[in-house]
C-alpha cells in the first residue's frame, strides 16, 4: 500500500518541478526593462554628466555584478579640451558620510565613460546605499 502511494507522489513532484522550470524558462524570455538612472543629467557650461548609476554593495559585487561606486558618461560640448571635475557623496541613510573625486581631461565632442569605485573601508562599503554627483567643475584648457 505505501508502495503504491509513493509512486503518484513521485508522478507529482516531477510534474510540479517540469512547471517550474517551464515558468521560469518563460520568464527568462521577458524582455526586462533597464533600471532608469539614479541620478538626473547634470549640465555645467558645455559639460554633460548623462547615465548616472549608483551601485551599492551586494552579495555579487565584484562577481557579476560592480563594486559599489558610481558610474556615467561626461559629454565634452566645448571647442577644445576641459579639464572635468567630479565630487562624488556616499550617503547612508539620507545621510552623506564620506566623498570622492574623479577627474579626467575630455577633448572636444567626446564622451569620457567613467566609474568610479567608492574608496571605502569595509564597514563603509556596506554601509553606502547612494552615491551620487554633488559638484560637477569644468576648466577648459
Amino acid at each position: 500500500m505505501a508502495r503504491q502511494m509513493i509512486v503518484p507522489l513521485r508522478k507529482s513532484l516531477v510534474f510540479i518541478l517540469a512547471l517550474v522550470l517551464c515558468a521560469s524558462a518563460l520568464d527568462a524570455r521577458k524582455e526586462k526593462k533597464p533600471k532608469p538612472p539614479t541620478q538626473d543629467d547634470i549640465t555645467e557650461g558645455c559639460i554633460t554628466i548623462s547615465h548616472i548609476y549608483s551601485h551599492s554593495l551586494s552579495i555579487l559585487s565584484g562577481v557579476g555584478a560592480p563594486q559599489p561606486g558610481l558610474e556615467g558618461i561626461a559629454f565634452n560640448a566645448c571647442d577644445g579640451p576641459v579639464d572635468v571635475f567630479l565630487t562624488i557623496a556616499y550617503l547612508g541613510r539620507g545621510v552623506q558620510f564620506n566623498s570622492g573625486i574623479v577627474h579626467q581631461t575630455v577633448a572636444p565632442q567626446a564622451n569620457w565613460q567613467f566609474y568610479h569605485e567608492a574608496n571605502l573601508n569595509g564597514l563603509d562599503r556596506g554601509r553606502m546605499k547612494l552615491a551620487k554627483i554633488i559638484k560637477v567643475q569644468a576648466f577648459q584648457k
